[in-house]
């Protein structure tokens, strides 16, 4: 019985010493399975037998950011090298080659801990050798954030930066409006990505495809005040891809009002068309200014109408922010003050008087004259020329002559000032 005592011990002491031998043996193979990342070159070996266990390596990256994987290898086969998670049970990605061959890929990953097998397809033996480099992407979404209970609450304004991998195919966001506004919704990737939207309740209100393989993206939705979601989202599982994302509210125009639809105002003066745009914090209020007559009224950028010649002209503004909105307003521009060039005795006839008036442009003319200064019974004439003849008057008597320049628009007269008269005496 002790003898059976003492060889039961002994094969125990064997069988422990043996366990002890295979845990050293894989901690030792694991530590020199682990690589650096960088230009440094992971040197192997491919031998009759082996299998991909003893081909696996591992490395990890302190952050999220594109892991490129660059393959060389003598094996006079086919051969292919898989990067993959930390146990080399699933693959992310991989590329092969035949003799003498090499690869590059690259793939967005988190941060954590991947492996790299290679496989050498038809068994040849051969040197491969494999170098891993990582560049980091600026990320500042916080994991996790697959659902929509750990959703990342988010700001107005607020550039997020992200990543979708295959471990990470999405990231939710939550944000809260305080009122009624349009948001936009800024993207941008590398790759095809979907874009989310829903409501407080989880109901989609949206959701827009990017195809074309990258570059900027935006969709708008109007919205009550509530909390929303929006959901980044790999377009297809291999469409990896960093992206961006910024929610921004945008206020449209919804009214523009100007002084008044018709406004009269004289030649050589200026007049503020605008009298306000509504609401008073929509976002992008510039307006758009035009003139249908540039020569009568000119406009700036800021509405402000300057009379330059008498008539009419349509000033018309726009909104630039997309709600296609414009008001028009009819500016009517009467004639300067006129003046008098000369007040002489017809030639032909000491009793009638000569009138000449300093012209003016697109106007007709009003001419008065009466015995006393302040042409009580005063006598008229229109006329679309700058001077005039009166019929024949009362000899050796005193007049006083005016004139004053008129517009007519939609058989109404829109007249300037009466110029200073001047005074003449008939014959006989």
């Amino acid at each position: 019985m002790e003898k059976i005592t003492k060889k039961v011990i002994g094969m125990i002491g064997v069988m422990f010493l043996c366990m002890l031998s295979v845990i050293s043996h894989k901690k030792m193979v694991q530590a020199e399975s682990i690589i650096s990342l960088g230009d440094t070159w992971t040197n192997g070996y491919w031998t009759e037998g082996d299998t991909e266990a003893a081909h696996r390596y591992q490395f990890t990256i302190p952050s999220d950011g594109k892991v490129t994987v660059n393959c060389q290898s003598a094996i006079d086969g086919p051969w292919t090298i898989y990067l993959t998670d930390k146990d080399c049970a699933e693959n992310y990605n991989y590329e092969g080659g035949g003799a003498g061959g090499s690869t590059t890929f690259s793939e967005y990953l988190k941060a954590g801990t991947y492996g790299i097998e290679f496989d050498s397809d038809w068994g040849d033996e051969g040197a491969y050798k494999f170098k891993v480099q990582f560049t980091a992407v600026g990320c500042n979404v916080p994991e996790p954030n697959n659902d929509f209970v750990s959703a990342t609450p988010i700001s107005l304004n607020q550039l997020q930066q992200g990543v979708l991998t295959d471990t990470n195919p999405e990231d939710y966001f939550k944000i809260q409006l305080n009122r009624a506004t349009t948001l936009k919704v800024v993207t941008t990737a590398e790759s095809n990505r979907e874009v989310s939207l829903y409501n407080g309740d989880f109901v989609n209100i949206r959701t827009t495809d990017y195809y074309y393989g990258g570059g900027a993206g935006m969709f708008e939705e109007y919205l009550s005040p509530g909390t929303y979601y929006i959901k980044m989202q790999q377009h297809g599982s291999s469409y990896d891809t960093p992206y961006t994302l910024k929610c921004v509210s945008y206020q449209y125009v919804t009214g523009i009002r100007l002084r008044s639809s018709l406004l009269v105002v004289t030649k050589g003066t200026s007049v503020n068309l605008l009298s306000a745009v509504t609401p008073s914090d929509a976002t992008q209020k510039t307006l758009k200014w035009a003139t249908s007559n540039s020569s009568v009224a000119a406009v700036s950028s800021a509405g402000k109408v300057t009379a330059k010649a008498a008539g009419y002209a349509n000033i018309t503004a726009s909104t630039i922010d997309g709600s296609n909105i414009s008001k028009m307003a009819t500016v009517i521009v009467r004639p300067a003050k006129a003046s008098l060039k000369k007040v002489t005795l017809s030639k032909y006839n000491k009793r009638q008087i000569f009138i000449k008036a300093k012209g003016q442009k697109n106007v007709s003319y009003q001419y008065q004259y009466a015995k006393n200064k302040k042409f009580k019974k005063a006598k008229s004439i229109r006329s679309d020329y700058a001077s005039v003849t009166t019929l024949t008057l009362s000899k050796k008597k005193k007049y006083y002559v005016r004139v004053r320049a008129y517009y007519e628009y939609n058989g109404k007269k829109y007249c300037g000032a009466w110029s200073k008269a001047k005074s003449i005496r008939t014959k006989k």
